[in-house]
C-alpha cells in the first residue's frame, strides 16, 4: 500500500503562483477556510484526541524506511461521527470560532454546535444559509468573518465562486469571484468546492475543482489582490492529481497548504508536500478513514499541532458527518 510523503515545517512561498505583494498594505485575512485559525492561534493545551495507531497508509508502527529524525506520517483517530439528523448531510463547513458546522441536505443548510472546541457537538437545527449556496468556506478578513461559496447564476448552468457575509442568509449580499487562468483569460466551466487557506506567511491559497464537461480537476488559486478577493483569483491546476485518481469533488486544503484531502470516486485521497514551494505528493487512498460506504465532501481545519477533519460518510443511502484529528 502506498505511502504518503512526510511533511517538514512550511515556508512562507506558494508553489505553482507567482507571489503577489503589496507594498504597504497590511494583510488583513487572518483566518481561513474550514479553519479556526493560522497554526499560531490553534490551542496548544486543547485535550488530545485517542489517536489509532493506524497511518495513513494503515501501518501501526514507523516505516522502516524513515530517517530517525524525519517527521512521522499523520496517524489519524477512529472517525466519529457527528449527531445524527434526520436528514442526510453532506458538504461541511465549519465556521471560523471552531464552535459550528454547517452542512447541507439539498437545498436546505443544517448546523450542529459545540459550547467549546473540546466539547461534543449538539443537535442539528435547520440553519439561516440561503437556498442555492453550496461548499461554504468560512475566513476572517479585516476582522469581519466571510464565506467563499459555490452558486449557480441565473440562466447558467455552472457554480461559479462568490464572496459572501458569514451568515449565507442573503443571495443579493453575495459578491462574484472571477477566477482566471495564468494569462488573466477567465476559466470556464463549472467551478465548485472551494477551501480558503491562509499560510503563517500570510499568503492565501483557495482551492477547488473544476469542471469542463469531461474531466473534473483540481485547481489551487490566489488572489489577484490580498485586500480584495472579489478583484478576483489567478488560477492553476495542481498537477498529477487527476492523472493518478482521475475526478475529483471537493478538494479540500489544510490551512498551512501542505495537506490536501480529496474527494475521489467513493473514497477520500490524501496528497502532501514538504513546504509550500513544492509540488504536492502523489494522492493515496487515506485507508485509515475509507469504508466500503461513500466517503466524501472533505473540510480541513487546525487543531493542536495537527488537523481536524470533517467528511460525510453514506451509508445505506443516507450521508452523516464525521470527524477525525490527525497528526504526526
Amino acid at each position: 500500500m502506498s505511502q504518503a510523503v512526510p511533511n517538514p515545517p512550511p515556508t512562507s512561498s506558494v508553489v505553482f503562483l507567482r507571489p503577489i505583494t503589496h507594498p504597504g498594505i497590511i494583510i488583513i485575512l487572518m483566518f481561513a477556510g474550514c479553519v479556526r485559525g493560522g497554526f499560531s492561534d490553534q490551542r496548544s493545551d486543547a485535550p488530545a484526541d485517542d489517536l489509532s495507531t493506524i497511518q495513513s497508509d494503515g501501518s501501526d508502527s514507523r516505516p522502516a524506511d524513515l530517517e530517525a529524525d524525519a517527521p512521522r506520517p499523520l496517524r489519524w483517530s477512529v472517525p466519529q461521527p457527528l449527531p445524527a439528523a434526520t436528514v442526510g448531510l453532506i458538504e461541511p463547513g465549519l465556521r471560523a470560532s471552531g464552535l459550528e458546522v454547517v452542512a447541507r441536505n439539498k437545498n436546505v443548510h443544517h448546523r450542529t454546535v459545540r459550547l467549546a472546541l473540546d466539547q461534543p457537538f449538539g443537535a442539528w437545527s435547520v440553519s439561516t444559509i440561503a437556498a442555492g449556496i453550496e461548499d461554504p468556506s468560512f475566513f476572517v478578513a479585516g476582522g469581519v468573518e466571510r464565506a467563499m461559496v459555490a452558486l449557480v447564476s441565473s440562466g447558467d448552468s455552472n457554480r461559479h465562486l462568490e464572496r459572501c457575509p458569514a451568515a449565507c442568509d442573503s443571495l443579493a449580499a453575495c459578491i462574484p469571484i472571477p477566477v482566471l487562468d495564468v494569462t488573466g483569460a477567465t476559466i470556464d466551466g463549472d467551478i465548485d468546492g472551494p477551501s480558503v487557506a491562509v499560510l503563517p506567511g500570510g499568503e492565501v491559497l483557495i482551492s477547488h475543482n473544476l469542471d469542463t464537461g469531461t474531466s473534473k480537476r483540481v485547481f489551487l488559486a490566489q488572489p489577484l489582490d490580498l485586500a480584495d478577493l472579489t478583484k478576483g483569483l489567478r488560477s492553476v491546476e495542481v498537477p498529477g492529481i487527476w492523472n493518478a485518481v482521475g475526478d475529483v469533488d471537493d478538494p479540500a486544503i489544510s490551512p498551512d497548504g501542505l495537506v490536501m484531502v480529496l474527494d475521489a470516486g467513493s473514497d477520500l485521497w490524501i496528497a502532501e508536500r514538504p513546504d509550500t514551494t513544492s509540488s504536492f505528493s502523489v494522492p493515496v487512498p487515506l485507508d485509515a478513514l475509507n469504508t466500503s460506504e461513500q466517503e466524501a465532501s472533505p473540510c480541513l481545519a487546525a487543531w493542536s499541532g495537527g488537523y481536524e477533519l470533517f467528511f460525510s460518510r453514506s451509508s445505506g443511502g443516507v450521508s452523516r458527518i464525521y470527524r477525525s484529528m490527525g497528526q504526526r
